[in-house]
């Protein structure tokens, strides 16, 4: 009786990976249309008092807003604090803020590994062995995972989760003027502090005022 609860548990357990999993891949492949665009990624609003200012100098901040908790909260209130100091003293420019998205190659290394992730979850947790049509004989670690389905998918789940995620941040904090680029964190390695932002933005402004 307790072996076939231990049975129904792994089931339901497994299972539910396997649906995370699957539902993880389908919110990356989707692409949602103009009216479900996420809100992560529509840019961020236009502060009030600067809308007037329709046709004003644009700076733009992009930066990583999709992932990590570190980028949806740090970076962003880091980009309200320096929307809302630059907004005070010059009030004819417009700010934008949105996703820096990360290169292609990133996009599709960990979309391929969300099949991978599917792919060891579902053998693991069927207990079927690939090996032996391949000509190949079975890992030790293969037998370990049979052995220890819930370990062994929890793990593939977490770790593979983990490098994603990797992937799909890029810790980038990049600030344009009318699309010329004023700061990089991406080149420089580290965020601007707010005189340095303030001192390129006034360089820029007054050029073109």
């Amino acid at each position: 009786m307790a072996d076939n609860r231990r049975l129904i548990g792994y089931g339901i357990v497994l299972n539910v990976l396997l649906l995370l999993t699957v539902r993880d891949l389908l919110v990356k492949t989707a692409k949602p249309s103009d009216e479900e665009e996420p809100e992560a990624t529509k840019p961020l609003p236009p502060l009030k008092m600067m809308k007037k200012a329709s046709s004003g100098p644009v700076v733009k901040f992009l930066f990583c807003a999709l992932i990590h908790m570190l980028c949806r909260n740090w970076y962003r209130n880091v980009f309200e604090q320096y929307r809302t100091a630059l907004g005070e003293r010059f009030p004819d420019l417009q700010f934008e803020g949105s996703n820096y998205n990360p290169d292609m190659w990133r996009v599709l290394l960990a979309s391929s590994l969300s099949y991978v992730k599917i792919a060891v979850i579902g053998l693991v947790a069927s207990g079927y062995n690939p090996f032996p049509l391949l000509g190949m004989p079975t890992p030790g670690f293969y037998e370990w995972a049979v052995s220890n389905k819930i370990y062994a998918c929890l793990m593939s789940w977490f770790l593979t989760g983990m490098v994603e995620n990797q992937l799909m941040s890029t810790g980038a904090f990049e600030i344009y003027y009318n699309d010329l680029p004023v700061w990089s964190k991406l080149k420089n390695g580290r965020l601007p502090e707010f005189q340095e932002v303030l001192s390129t933005i006034s360089q820029q402004h007054k050029k073109v005022f």
